[in-house]
């Protein structure tokens, strides 16, 4: 379950006021104490849905001599105008037809009325540069007069929105009423209702589908669209869209090239080319985004490669809430929902992006095996403000018991820089942190990044999140490095592989949120990669507050500094096995470590040097791709990635198994025919009873070469067809593992 506080219990937490006991009402007969909402039915009409409240809490205390109750319900915000009484809501992401209104039908609702309340009233989140600690709000006197039940709708829809491929409605529940003249709750134990689609809507209509689904949009649809069905076309290969300052193109190319070997397809466009003129503006820069995004070439990440201000720049928004890349992300409708996903390599030089590449290749590429304790341990900072203790500890929590985590350190402002210092070089794979920031530190718990030069850890490269304010501030110079700048260009050593932080002064509550969410993509909903970890935490964010202005504000100021496709590692690199099999017009090429089938990673195929297709292994850890799309008798190499995998690049060795009979006098491995051959050979087997079984090729000298079987095989006699183009001459040995037989033999290959 999500540790998530209503917002009524966090003011209680953070104003300096006494309260009474907390007191939970019962209302209906459902039992628990908390909200359930359920989708019955869902088509091309109507949504069908239940909303179920079993109680509610409050809690009174005393405010300028006037006695007050904060009231919420488990799991959930309450909001409010300012100055108005702040309610418990509910908001939900529905999908809904393209090209149609949506009506709400309230089919049957039961409530119950309690009397002599009287309602807090709401004041906005506190900024983090104070402590925490919430002002008094201001009361509205003629909201507080109003004799009817308020908000006057139970269940509205707040807006409609465009989230890449799916339109949405986002539906606003109110299960508590307030009238503030007579001081009356309306606590509504059950509604049921229905979005109705009817007529014809211009409103932020998906105006043209992807190709494939894009696997980091599909996982967050899975999470946050209650009525989400996963289209019938296949989940895509990623697209990456490079824009880059013309002086920095050479610097970026390393960085493209292994990400069209991993099978990422990556277009590289220079600033210049954008719109025709030397230095284009924010606005510019996302009508070319826009172009592209409605056509055949639409990018799921785009990486942009500049700073802000200085030299070698590239624009970035003055959006709500201060300066910002997310409009970049919003290509579609007039929402704030991410399209697409944005990272940023924010540099003025070349050796500052030779820096920040060698880095992010090291990470990927070649990750560090000399040491890898580090990649089970993490470290989580926090001021001792507010709840950022209590984030702390649920972030620790996370990394422990759903990470698997053998080491946590947790820091507080009681620690020494040096301290910190000290526990960073240690190595750890994550560092959370939740406070205080400057444009050029951690404040609370206080550390510079004039402490970097003494960071020594070398190739333990962590993956940051910063819930700060200002870690991101490009610009706040234009000739030095801001917080987050300087952990990324620091080279290929002692260095982050990504942060997320904030560009601006940000608030309280709306900014836990997205720390918290992004741990959550990554450990609880299958969200590996950086910018959509990212964006994970903002659309949460944005779904708990109701998409207030405050939210809208931090949505804005958070950004990836980094690679935006890049996986985060959280244990030890695995190493894969490949085998590759014929199965009619079709090559399937599985993915397994330690005998385990790999979902999920991604598998690119090339051919003289030249991407052919890739995509991700299906639930039995294959990857299926025709004959037609490579040429014959040429090899054929296999690029192997994926989350807390070592990647993989060989020859593909290509085999076809047939079984030739379902029974089999008992386990034998025969001599190969022809011997010696060239290319091919076949390769016959028994197996008398159901088990797991491995046929692999070594060298002379012991090396494994090729894994032709590997997988749990039904008794009977087995024919292997064995190409092995791709090896070199000379004598290789080929051994049979199933149960508790084993047999090796010799085979020669001539060319």
């Amino acid at each position: 379950m999500n540790k998530i506080l209503p917002l009524a219990l966090l003011l209680i937490l953070f104003c300096g006021i006494s309260y009474a006991e907390e007191i939970f009402v019962k209302t209906g007969d459902k039992p628990g104490n908390s909200f359930s909402f359920n989708v019955n039915s869902s088509n091309s009409l109507r949504t069908s849905i239940t909303a179920e409240l079993s109680g509610f809490y409050h809690r009174k205390f005393s405010q300028s001599g006037t006695e007050y109750s904060n009231v919420y319900i488990k799991d959930q915000v309450s909001l409010g105008n300012p100055g108005e009484a702040s309610l418990p809501v509910v908001t939900k992401f529905v999908q809904i037809p393209n090209n149609r209104n949506v009506r709400v039908l309230i089919r049957n609702s039961a409530y119950e009325v309690f009397s002599n309340f009287r309602v807090a009233p709401y004041s906005a989140p506190p900024l983090r540069d104070t402590r925490g600690n919430e002002q008094a709000a201001a009361v509205n006197s003629s909201y507080y007069s109003t004799n009817e039940f308020l908000p006057n709708e139970i269940v509205s829809v707040r807006e409609i929105a465009v989230f890449r491929d799916v339109r949405i409605a986002v539906v606003s529940i109110s299960p508590v009423q307030y009238n503030p003249l007579t001081g009356e709750l309306k606590a509504y134990s059950l509604i049921d209702f229905e979005l109705v689609y009817e007529g014809s809507s211009k409103e932020n209509n998906v105006s043209s589908l992807s190709q494939g689904v894009a696997r980091s949009f599909e996982n967050l649809y899975k999470e946050l669209i209650v009525n989400y069905e996963a289209p019938s076309h296949f989940t895509s290969a990623p697209k990456l869209l490079v824009l880059v300052a013309d002086e920095l193109y050479q610097g970026v190319l390393p960085l493209t090239d292994w990400k069209v070997r991993k099978g990422i397809k990556t277009t590289i466009v220079k600033k210049s080319d954008i719109a025709g003129v030397p230095s284009p503006t924010s606005e510019q820069v996302k009508t070319y985004l826009t172009q592209i995004y409605n056509s055949s070439d639409r990018p799921e990440f785009v990486l942009l490669v500049g700073d802000a201000s200085g030299t070698n720049t590239f624009p970035w928004f003055t959006a709500t809430g201060g300066k910002s890349d997310h409009p970049y992300q919003c290509l579609e409708g007039t929402d704030i929902l991410p399209d697409i996903v944005v990272g940023r390599i924010s540099v003025q030089t070349l050796p500052e992006l030779d820096s920040a590449v060698s880095k992010l290749l090291q990470y990927e590429k070649q990750p560090n095996m000399l040491q890898t304790d580090w990649y089970k341990r993490a470290m989580v900072l926090h001021s001792n403000d507010g709840i950022d203790p209590i984030n702390g500890q649920v972030a620790r929590s996370v990394f422990l018991n759903e990470g698997g985590f053998t080491n946590v350190d947790m820091v507080n402002n009681s620690f020494s820089q040096s301290q910190i210092t000290g526990m960073i070089n240690q190595g750890v794979s994550w560092i959370w942190f939740i406070g205080h920031g400057s444009s050029t530190s951690w404040a609370d718990p206080v550390w510079n990044m004039s402490n970097m030069p003494n960071l020594t850890f070398g190739l333990k490269q962590p993956s940051i999140v910063s819930i700060a304010c200002s870690n991101a501030d490009l610009d706040y110079s234009t000739t030095n490095d801001c917080f987050g700048e300087a952990w990324i260009e620091r080279g290929r050593g002692n260095s982050a592989s990504n942060i997320a932080a904030s560009t601006e002064l940000c608030a309280f509550y709306t900014t836990d949120t997205i720390g918290r969410e992004m741990l959550y993509a990554y450990f609880r909903h299958g969200i590996y990669d950086f910018g959509s970890m990212l964006n994970y935490g903002k659309v949460k964010a944005y779904q708990y507050f109701n998409g207030n202005g405050t939210v809208v504000e931090t949505i804005n100021q958070f950004m990836t500094l980094g690679d935006p496709t890049q996986e985060a590692f959280s244990d030890v690199p695995k190493n894969v096995s490949v085998t590759s099999t014929v199965n009619g017009n079709d090559y399937i090429v599985n993915i397994k470590s330690s005998g385990v089938n790999m979902r999920g990673a991604l598998v690119a195929i090339h051919q003289t040097d030249t991407l052919k297709t890739s995509g991700y292994t299906d639930s039995l850890g294959n990857y299926i791709f025709s004959k037609n799309i490579v040429t014959e008798n040429l090899p054929i190499t296999a690029v192997v990635t994926g989350k807390n995998l070592h990647p993989f690049e060989g020859n593909l060795i290509l085999t076809s198994i047939s079984n030739l009979s379902n029974l089999a006098d008992g386990f034998a491995l025969m001599q190969n025919y022809p011997n010696p051959f060239n290319p091919s050979t076949v390769i016959r087997f028994n197996i008398p009873d159901n088990t797991y079984a491995t046929l692999r090729v070594y060298d002379i000298l012991g090396k494994q070469v090729a894994e032709l079987v590997d997988g749990n095989l039904s008794a009977g006699e087995y024919k292997v067809d064995f190409n092995a183009s791709d090896l070199a001459a000379g004598v290789y040995l080929y051994k049979l593992d199933a149960g508790d037989y084993s047999k090796t033999m010799k085979m020669t290959i001539v060319k």
